[in-house]
């Protein structure tokens, strides 16, 4: 088992690179391959659809193939679509392309939680450790970019995190991967759809999920496209805020104990607000940086409380929860090709301008949230 323990930390590690490596490089993809803004955004948005697939359908293709084929499979998939995007400017072959890496960056990031759940004594030490290092994965991708540009382009990148890719295949494949449970047949209960309090998460789900995509994903084109700051800077402000993320998680598990979860939501929601204004409004590094690593703080525990604030017959169902949750990835989908388009008509800087609108609306569904709570409590006392 320690073989394929070491093995998931390994593939996590891949999954950090490639989820921040996507926004690290491109812009160099862009500046390549000629695209416009709207263009970009339809991509984001055909990652975004390819990483719906594998929440969606896991459970029936572990059932069908085993976890270890699917996670071979996946991992097939996730090296083809690296190298494909290095291949061709076709435009519809790059959003196929694109299909199966963001296919690809959500199922390697999905399958091993389940499998350390079946094989650790300690899955919650396990699943933390493996969070972690997704962390390290992430934090160092745009270093990586940043080295191999010193003597190489963008597709040395891609064609790395594929070599990666298939070094997972090989380890995977000599790994004894236990299967799931078969889940006991009983009728769905589908009542949550009547639930305020199931809708309000959804949408706080939607408007966060595209708010921290479109940070991520637009942040690099603003500050290269702007010359606001080198190109150098503009990829390690992107490691400030992977950053600032994992230390404002610790910070938030810390306190989240002393203050109600959706109350906190309404002051973390608030924060990343008023600091994402200070990045897009600041005209000096400092001020830049203090922006990001504001908003990497507050953004950090939005996700882990809005799950700790669900309604209790929402978060019991996994039913509701998956729904939920899709609901939420559906964010990510619509909201860059707005952006983009924003972008082209009117300037990167307005097309950040409009991502403040996703995190406008975040706010006001947790307030609706909080008010909510507050009066559901008032009723049961």
């Amino acid at each position: 088992m320690k073989n394929l323990m070491r093995t998931l930390y390994f593939i996590f590690i891949v999954g950090g690179i490639i989820m921040v490596g996507l926004g690290s490089a491109m812009p160099y993809i862009e500046k390549n391959y000629n695209m416009s803004y709207s263009f970009v955004g339809i991509v984001q948005s055909f990652i975004q659809l390819g990483s719906l697939f594998p929440v969606l359908l896991m459970g029936a293709i572990t059932a069908k193939m085993g976890r270890k084929n699917a996670f071979i499979m996946f991992l097939a998939v996730a090296a083809t679509g690296f190298v494909l995007v290095t291949l061709t400017k076709n435009h519809l072959f790059l959003l196929i392309a694109f299909t199966l890496v963001g296919t690809a960056k959500s199922s390697i990031t999905t399958l091993p939680n389940g499998i350390i759940n079946s094989v650790s004594e300690n899955p919650m030490k396990s699943l933390n450790f493996m969070h972690s290092i997704f962390s390290f994965g992430s934090l160092t991708s745009p270093f990586i970019l940043i080295l191999i540009l010193k003597f190489f382009d963008w597709k040395a990148f891609f064609i790395l995190i594929a070599i990666l890719c298939a070094m997972g295949m090989l380890l995977i494949k000599r790994c004894d991967v236990p299967d799931a449970e078969k889940a006991v047949n009983k009728k769905t209960d589908f009542s949550f759809f009547k639930l305020r309090s199931f809708w309000i998460s959804s949408f706080i789900f939607f408007f966060y999920i595209a708010s921290e995509l479109m940070v991520m994903s637009w942040m690099v084109f603003y500050f290269q496209d702007n010359n606001i700051l080198s190109e150098s800077l503009a990829q390690i402000s992107l490691s400030l805020l992977c950053l600032m993320i994992m230390l404002g998680r610790i910070f938030i598990a810390a306190v989240s104990s002393k203050i109600k979860n959706t109350l906190l939501l309404v002051i973390l929601s608030a924060g990343a607000l008023i600091f994402f204004g200070v990045l897009v409004l600041a005209d000096t590094p400092l001020m830049i940086f203090i922006g990001i690593a504001g908003s990497g703080l507050f953004f950090s525990g939005v996700y882990p409380t809005t799950i700790s604030a669900l309604d209790e017959k929402v978060g019991k169902s996994d039913t509701a929860m998956g729904i939920s949750l899709a609901i939420g990835t559906l964010g990510s989908i619509f909201m860059p090709v707005i952006v983009g388009k924003v972008a082209d008509n009117f300037g990167i800087t307005w097309g950040m301008i409009t991502i403040s609108s996703t995190l406008i609306f975040l706010l006001i569904f947790t307030v609706l949230q909080h008010l909510h709570r507050e009066k559901s409590l008032k009723l049961n006392k």
